[in-house]
């Protein structure tokens, strides 16, 4: 009997062994199973498509209760044109056109992911503006807009391509014949010497795409086209007062030296005073308090370093342009440090985005496109000013051109080999030149003449230039002495070359430098 209970004892305990054994088998299948739904998706297994081509995510998706997120790191890999994470805030800080989005943990389309915070894919494409799709079948993530790769060339026919890039969804051939193929509207402008294409979404959204003969322009939005179906602009840069030598009736636009950021969250407004002529666009131009020292770089460090200077500073500009009805403002910040470029950048958006909001336009300025990355901030603002001068300064140890042909003509690549809109860029073309003064060698003077003064020193001096090839300029050498003279003329030749160039390249248009330097002449300069 006694072994008979032992022996009933032994087998329940074996019995209970067993079901704990079933449990934790269980158990640890339910927990393997949610940890590989959490961690198994990967850019291989459930790839997300941009525009037709496939992201690189390191981090892979990540499918939490059936909604599909991606990391930050991913995110900022892919869309670093669009999108920010501030470190302090540790927020995600998202730019279109006209409106900023804050996204922090805990909002709407974030989750929590190994501690760290992730991104619904879905929200992040709302919110860039971007249309999206899951297909089941491919088990890929579609974040899409109509690009230029859904538009190609074949001889005279332009076709424009669905989401799949195989299905034509519309045609446009020998620029004059449009045929209509399935639902999307599509039709050509022929105001100037391009043609445009108009997609427009079942959803009502519309993208323009101008075409040349072989090659296409795409712009994302339509009213980011800015003057793409006008004149191309002429402007020009004003201390504080229009000078006599500005030619009103041929300029397009004016760009004032009305702010200047004096602190890091407080604007001065200098002394100016604006033309009465109508018809004529006027920005303002801020910079980082520029004085004879150069640039203030610490006034940009504490200011992109803190909201509350930020917003202080935003809200001066803002206020400053619709108080006193201007078109916009023109952001000329030098000499930043390479530290807060990208803060800087970002900042910069933040700006676009408020100038948009109210109607208005953001311009930035800068002497090299390396300054920024353009690429990231090409699409937010209006346009960019490129400097292709100050090569050398009043202050340079040698003499020369500060402004060749060549330097010009690198600017210009630089924009074309990063495929960058041309439409975008304005040629900013200095109208001064630079008296060399030398004596053994050494610059023992330098100084800035106008284009009016250079020709009364040359007339007084009984000078005749001769043309420099190296240069692409008219250029003066001449002793007296035991000193050397010498002037690489900034004349209508040299302007007109440089005006040409940026005609001829499609850029968006030209910014005479400055108002009082020029002759009246240059506004006339025939482009052959």
């Amino acid at each position: 009997m006694y072994n008979l209970v032992m022996k009933n004892r032994v087998i329940d305990k074996i019995n209970n062994s067993y079901i704990y054994v079933v449990i934790l088998a269980i158990y640890v299948v339910i927990t393997l199973g949610i940890s590989v739904s959490l961690t198994n998706s990967n850019h291989k297994d459930m790839p997300l498509v941009f525009n037709g081509h496939m992201l690189y995510l390191p981090n892979g998706i990540k499918d939490i209760a059936g909604t599909r997120y991606i990391t930050r790191e991913d995110i900022e890999e892919n869309f670093s044109d669009r999108v920010f994470y501030d470190k302090i805030s540790r927020t995600l800080i998202i730019t279109t056109w006209d409106e900023k989005t804050k996204i922090k943990k805990g909002d709407e389309g974030t989750a929590e992911y190994e501690t760290e915070t992730v991104y619904s894919t879905k929200t992040l494409a709302e919110k860039l503006g971007y249309g999206y799709v899951e297909d089941s079948k491919t088990n890929k993530t579609h974040i899409y807009s109509y690009t230029e790769q859904n538009i190609k060339i074949k001889k005279n026919r332009v076709e424009v391509y669905g989401l799949n890039n195989k299905s034509v969804v519309g045609v446009v051939e020998n620029n004059d014949k449009i045929t209509l193929l399935e639902t999307e509207a599509v039709y050509k402008d022929n105001k100037d010497k391009f043609l445009t294409v108009k997609v427009t979404k079942k959803d009502g959204e519309t993208y323009l795409a101008r075409i040349k003969k072989d090659s296409v322009e795409y712009v994302q939005k339509v009213k980011e086209v800015g003057m793409a179906d006008e004149d191309r602009i002429v402007m020009t840069h004003v201390e504080n007062k229009v000078a006599s030598t500005t030619d009103l009736a041929k300029v397009t636009a004016l760009s004032f030296e009305m702010l200047q950021l004096t602190s890091a969250n407080k604007v001065e407004i200098k002394e100016y005073t604006l033309p009465t002529t109508k018809d004529i666009e006027i920005y303002a131009v801020i910079d980082n308090g520029y004085k004879s020292a150069g640039f203030d770089t610490n006034i940009i460090t504490d200011l992109v370093h803190s909201d509350k200077n930020k917003e202080a500073v935003a809200m001066a500009i803002r206020d400053f342009v619709v108080k006193n009805k201007l078109a916009g403002i023109v952001i000329d910040f030098k000499k930043f440090k390479l530290s807060d470029k990208d803060l800087l950048e970002q900042y910069i958006k933040e700006l676009a985005v408020l100038m948009h909001a109210n109607n208005k336009k953001l311009i930035i300025k800068t002497q090299t496109l390396e300054a920024y990355d353009i690429k990231d901030i090409i699409d937010i603002v209006d346009y960019v000013i490129v400097q292709a001068y100050g090569t050398r300064t009043v202050a340079s140890k040698t003499a020369g051109s500060h402004s060749t042909i060549a330097y010009v003509r690198e600017s210009m690549k630089a924009i074309f080999d990063n495929k960058f809109n041309q439409r975008k860029f304005i040629l900013e073309i200095p109208t001064y030149s630079i008296l060399w003064t030398e004596r053994g060698g050494t610059i023992i003077n330098a100084e800035e003449y106008s284009m009016q003064a250079a020709n009364e020193y040359l007339k007084e001096n009984n000078i005749k230039p001769e043309y420099n090839e190296a240069s692409g300029q008219n250029y003066v050498s001449y002793t007296k002495g035991i000193v050397t003279y010498k002037m690489w003329l900034e004349d209508e030749l040299s302007i007109g070359k440089k005006m040409g160039m940026a005609y001829y390249q499609e850029l968006a248009g030209i910014c005479i430098y400055k108002s009082g330097e020029e002759l009246k002449s240059v506004y006339s300069i025939t482009i052959e």
